[in-house]
């Protein structure tokens, strides 16, 4: 209902008022960044974001999340783990499942022993270039990885996936100073991420995507609306019974 919403707001047939400069009015046809979404939670408020993308309507996530939440954090904490212990078939098939690589449908059955292989001997050079010149050459190798820039990027959620990539480089390279590091300091610094208080520390709260003319998504405790033309208020009513209404 909510992508139907939007969808005709969007049809050309609905005109807001924009205040000038001089104090007089114009009257433009609604766009999408003349619209804001508030839902409840940060997982609500991906999937409609997921939604509206699959219909080519450009949507940006706001929310109070950390950058933790997300896949690309996720992507990472199953690098480290397979870099900490390279002959543990079991990370590699972590990291295969991951965002990162996306085997169709999370099918285990597609890992055969050749891909497995091939994805070890790659996991393998990722490690040793992080060890030998820090996260900013491992991440150079990760988006440079064809695999990686289909399953990860070429989505409909992948310029969510890389703001949150580059973010958790960032914090990576902040920690260690761009020096090399080991898989124990890399997981180490994850830890730090996953545990800081994201409402203080600018570096783990999640950042929003590129906002050029996108409906903007926000959970209802990180923004009032007030900027918006029109605000679309999602699952409010989910919490009320028949009788409190």
């Amino acid at each position: 209902a909510t992508v139907e919403q939007v969808r005709s707001l969007l049809s050309g047939s609905y005109a807001i008022n924009t205040p000038l400069k001089d104090g007089s009015m114009a009257v433009k046809v609604v766009k999408a960044n003349d619209i804001a979404i508030l839902v409840k939670s940060g997982p609500l408020g991906r999937k409609i974001q997921a939604a509206l993308l699959r219909e080519s309507i450009p949507a940006v996530s706001n929310s109070t999340e950390s950058v933790a939440e997300g896949d690309a954090f996720s992507a990472f904490v199953s690098l480290a783990n397979a870099f900490e212990r390279p002959s543990d078939d079991g990370g590699v098939r972590q990291v295969a499942m991951s965002a990162l690589f996306a085997v169709p449908g999370r099918d285990s059955r597609l890992l055969t022993e050749t891909y497995l292989t091939a994805l070890q001997q790659t996991l393998e050079n990722w490690r040793q270039a992080m060890a030998d010149k820090g996260i900013a050459a491992l991440a150079l190798l990760i988006l440079a990885n064809d695999q990686v820039r289909k399953a990860f990027l070429a989505t409909e959620l992948g310029e969510r996936h890389l703001t949150d990539f580059n973010q958790i480089v960032e914090f990576i390279e902040d920690a260690t100073a761009g020096q090399s590091i080991s898989a124990r300091r890399l997981k180490e610094v994850l830890t730090e991420i996953d545990e800081v208080d994201h409402h203080s520390n600018e570096l783990a709260a999640r950042r929003v995507e590129s906002d050029d003319d996108a409906v903007q998504i926000s959970t209802i405790h990180s923004t009032k609306g007030l900027q918006y033309s029109i605000v679309l208020v999602v699952d409010m009513w989910s919490s009320w019974t028949a009788a409190q209404s």
